[in-house]
């Protein structure tokens, strides 16, 4: 069985649709070899279509199919299956890449698998990004739901989620000619989830990171808001503010207001040696902001030193 795998594998510029036929059979008779030959199927490159619709299959795991592509796509710049299937032309491929996490996004849900689930928000996030993404409406839905996921309590895959919304315009149907209801109740009780969650102390991190975006959006800082986005994500995000009104309004009237920021503000750690690669602190110009509001003043907030 090795041998066959071997000769399909390496032996032949490209897998034709009788071998992958082949390869789906004796995956279901030893699983575990998938991943073995699926890994050096990507490492020849050679097809890269049926590299795709075994990656795709059932013959590869949840877990497996999630962690390979979340390698793929954070070192997309050197990844030919990444550049396939981001191709116009290859459509197809992407389809059945993102049909494949829209089932895994169901069971994750189903079987409550929450490391899992905060694998497939990482993978999210950098799929996202890709400007050739188009999902249907119906996908677009049960992808924000996903990330709007209100049972979350980890932290880091919280602001993952948050900021992969924030980053990912062609996630959603277009925000500034249509507002789909469903998409907006989603991110309307996450935001307000999460507004809830930030009371907490052991949610700091997240608090400032919210203030953070607050201030941005409302000060229409598009440029700052990409930096902050693409620190938490990893990779560069485009500035997208002109492109998700419907996502502004929502998280300025659900997340956080003017006076949570004020309060919350007030209370964050001071220090003379400020610099630019410390955190958990505010940048000057965010305070000035909450200075030109009259935050503090309107709110009766006093300022800890």
């Amino acid at each position: 069985m090795e041998e066959k795998l071997k000769q399909l594998l390496t032996e032949k510029p490209a897998v034709e649709d009788k071998d992958i036929s082949t390869l789906f059979k004796i995956f279901q008779i030893e699983p575990s070899t998938s991943q073995r030959s699926i890994c050096l199927q990507l490492e020849s490159a050679k097809d890269v279509k049926g590299t795709v619709q075994l990656i795709c299959s059932n013959a590869t795991g949840d877990h497996f199919f999630v962690d390979l592509l979340i390698a793929q796509f954070s070192n997309r710049n050197n990844s030919e299956f990444v550049s396939f299937v981001s191709k116009t032309a290859n459509k197809p491929s992407m389809r059945a890449v993102c049909q494949r996490i829209s089932s895994i996004m169901e069971k994750c849900r189903k079987d409550e698998d929450r490391k899992l689930e905060s694998r497939v928000v990482l993978l999210v996030s950098l799929i996202a990004s890709c400007s050739s993404l188009r999902i249907s409406n119906d996908e677009s839905r049960q992808w924000v739901s996903f990330l709007a996921n209100k049972i979350n309590t980890d932290d880091v895959s919280l602001k993952i989620a948050l900021a992969t919304i924030l980053a990912s315009p062609n996630l959603m149907l277009d925000q500034v000619s249509f507002r789909d209801e469903k998409i907006g109740k989603s991110l309307s009780s996450f935001f307000s989830y999460l507004h809830s969650l930030i009371q907490k102390p052991e949610y700091a991190p997240l608090s400032n990171v919210m203030i953070l975006i607050y201030v941005h959006l409302v000060t229409d800082n598009a440029e700052d808001l990409s930096i902050l986005l693409s620190n938490i994500l990893g990779h560069k995000v485009p500035k997208t503010l002109s492109k998700q009104p419907f996502v502004k309004e929502l998280y300025i009237a659900n997340a956080i207001n003017q006076q949570d920021v004020a309060q919350k503000a007030a209370n964050i750690n001071i220090t003379k040696r400020l610099n630019a690669t410390m955190s958990g602190y505010l940048p000057v110009h965010c305070i000035c902001a909450m200075l030109h509001w009259r935050s503090f003043s309107k709110y009766s907030t006093s300022i800890n030193v």
